[in-house]
């Protein structure tokens, strides 16, 4: 995952330089566009959170497992405060135009509602991807990282419980932020709306990329590929972040209610 981001910095950094330098004419950046600045601030406060938070926190006294828990925390933080840095117009990019409770609220549960009805349409095809994998040859079973993290705190309730509770809540805030919030935005501003879905839904599904999860990598990007189309295309449809954030936690909440039952 952290190479992964590295290179996502790289790849942004060079697009940031090529459209201020290089093709400065060509592409002309317009006052109020959202800056690709931020976006490669964004992905390395990500990439030095979870580099760094970990290893100061077992200096200071804390198991393996709280340190992961505390980097969880402090991404969406992070993020959030990068964002309360920016100029109003492009908080407003990033999060919406919207504005009071029962707004936010009724995007929030639009995006609650599409993603149990996408739900079964990513199983169904992560479980296609698995057949026709199978048939080409047998590979041994894996399972997704942050599933096999849940798994490993079973013997302590208290921990389980805390990481189940930041996978439905923080990661998606902190995810919906970086992808949506502020690379969707960027891409969009180079390639257009379509090719920007396409393109951060990519980047999404590779982020969650692990060798540990074997040969699952390819049906669960196949399916994460899919849901954060969907995601992609709900936050530039609503043009709210509230939507994506509601959409990505009900994703999360079925996955880990899932694991609890089994």
């Amino acid at each position: 995952m952290l190479v992964f981001i590295g290179l996502c910095l790289a790849v942004l950094a060079l697009l940031y330089f090529i459209k201020t330098g290089l093709l400065r004419l060509a592409f002309p950046i317009k006052q109020h566009e959202l800056g690709m600045s931020a976006t490669i601030a964004a992905f390395l406060m990500f990439y030095i959170n979870y580099q760094a938070v970990p290893p100061v926190a077992m200096a200071l006294g804390a198991s393996a497992r709280v340190s992961g828990v505390i980097a969880i925390v402090t991404a969406p933080l992070l993020l959030l405060g990068l964002s309360a840095t920016l100029t109003q117009e492009l908080r407003s990019t990033i999060f919406g135009t919207h504005r009071g409770f029962m707004k936010t609220a009724r995007l929030f549960g639009k995006g609650v509602l599409l993603s149990l009805g996408c739900y079964p349409l990513v199983m169904g095809i992560a479980f296609i991807v698995h057949i026709l994998v199978e048939q080409v040859h047998h590979f041994p079973e894996g399972q997704q990282q942050a599933i096999s993290f849940l798994r490993e705190m079973e013997d302590n309730p208290t921990l389980f419980w805390t990481y189940a509770i930041l996978i439905v809540t923080l990661v998606p805030i902190a995810e919906e932020l970086l992808f949506r919030g502020f690379l969707l935005n960027t891409l969009v501003e180079f390639c257009g709306l379509r090719w920007g879905i396409i393109f951060t839904s990519i980047v999404f599904a590779a982020f969650h990329y692990s060798a540990t999860q074997g040969a699952t990598n390819i049906e669960l990007l196949c399916g994460l590929f899919f849901i954060a189309y969907v995601i992609g295309a709900l936050y530039s449809k609503e043009q709210s972040l509230f939507a994506a954030i509601g959409m990505h936690m009900a994703f999360n909440s079925l996955g880990v209610a899932l694991l609890y039952t089994s």
